[in-house]
């Protein structure tokens, strides 16, 4: 008489855990994929509600917030009525930073500061930066951040969770002191200052200078809106020392002086430029949304500039995943010809 056996052999039981890991093997990429995906497409979400912010800012105001460091800005505002302000912990009048000064039109209160704030950072962070976690995580703000106290005034951190940098070009201000220069930082900053903001068929194409009228954060004057970048993917760490606009952590992204860096002059006022020269093209995350792409522009370089993929906002709104090759397509600087 036969016995009715109960369970599975070995044998059986290895077959079994063989299909399920060929289903893991063939599901897996395309979880990732769909999961990338979904990020990519938040990311482009904050962008877009960035974008919009600047614009109802520029509505408001006729201007969005300049990064010009302190004293540009005094001098810019005497009256230090003109741009948004807050009072620091040393009890100074100081011109708010631009993440900050766009809070008003994301739903935030007026008068609220980034730092400290956690009602809106998630609209400033990228789900696929993969530098924003830890105690300290972010990148650094530039002369706009304040270094942060705590209540005993002890230095805490510079560093803000931040996953995007504005177009410094547009933002800029022109010095007064300084009648032949632009302004991002002079005047007792300690890092030289000029802007070299690539203007067409202009030898010394320094912003806002004898050249140019100046944007200054007036949207309004930008020609073509719907090619030049706003907002994008930005930032990448480790630090690495240097003036604010031209460190791999900064938030800025600028054609500073991209036409000393060879290549065809097509590309000199585009995110194409940018990527030549390696102070301000080893910001760009090209990694954050293709994981075949590597970080650091002087590698990127080696595959023809065919990898990577960013999110960016333009100045008319929109916001749109750009990929390495078609950078050539994406205005950074203002005075496109």
């Amino acid at each position: 008489m036969k016995t009715r056996r109960n369970g599975f052999t070995l044998v059986e039981l290895l077959v079994v855990i063989g299909i399920i890991a060929v289903l893991i093997s063939i599901l897996l990429p395309a979880l990732n994929r769909a999961r990338d995906a979904a990020r990519t497409t938040q990311c482009l979400s904050n962008l877009r509600q960035l974008a919009t912010g600047a614009i109802m800012q520029q509505s408001e105001k006729r201007f969005i917030q300049p990064v010009s460091d302190g004293n540009v800005t005094n001098r810019a505002d005497q009256s230090k009525t003109k741009y948004p302000r807050y009072i620091n912990a040393s009890g100074l009048n100081k011109p708010v930073d631009w993440a900050s000064a766009l809070l008003p039109y994301l739903g935030e209160k007026y008068g609220r500061q980034f730092v400290g704030n956690t009602l809106q950072k998630a609209v400033f962070q990228c789900p696929n930066d993969k530098w924003q976690n830890g105690a300290t995580n972010g990148y650094y703000g530039g002369t706009n951040f304040d270094p942060q106290l705590d209540a005993s005034g002890n230095f805490v951190t510079d560093y803000v969770p931040i996953s995007y940098g504005i177009n410094l070009d547009l933002t800029v201000l022109r010095d007064p002191g300084q009648s032949n220069q632009s302004a991002f930082e002079t005047g007792g900053g300690g890092f030289g200052g000029i802007i070299g903001v690539y203007k067409p068929n202009v030898n010394d194409p320094r912003y806002g200078g004898p050249y140019g009228d100046g944007f200054e954060g007036r949207l309004d004057r930008v020609k073509y809106a719907t090619d030049t970048l706003l907002f994008a993917d930005c930032g990448v760490r480790d630090y690495v020392g240097g003036s604010p606009q031209d460190r791999r952590d900064s938030l800025y992204i600028t054609t500073n002086y991209t036409h000393y860096n060879g290549g065809p002059s097509s590309e000199w006022g585009t995110l194409a430029g940018i990527m030549r020269a390696s102070w301000l093209g080893n910001r760009i995350p090209l990694d954050r949304h293709d994981r075949s792409a590597k970080e650091s522009a002087n590698n990127i370089e080696s595959d023809n500039g065919i990898r990577g993929k960013i999110n960016v906002a333009y100045v008319d709104g929109h916001a749109e995943s750009v990929r390495r090759g078609d950078f050539t397509r994406v205005w950074v600087s203002p005075y496109k010809p």
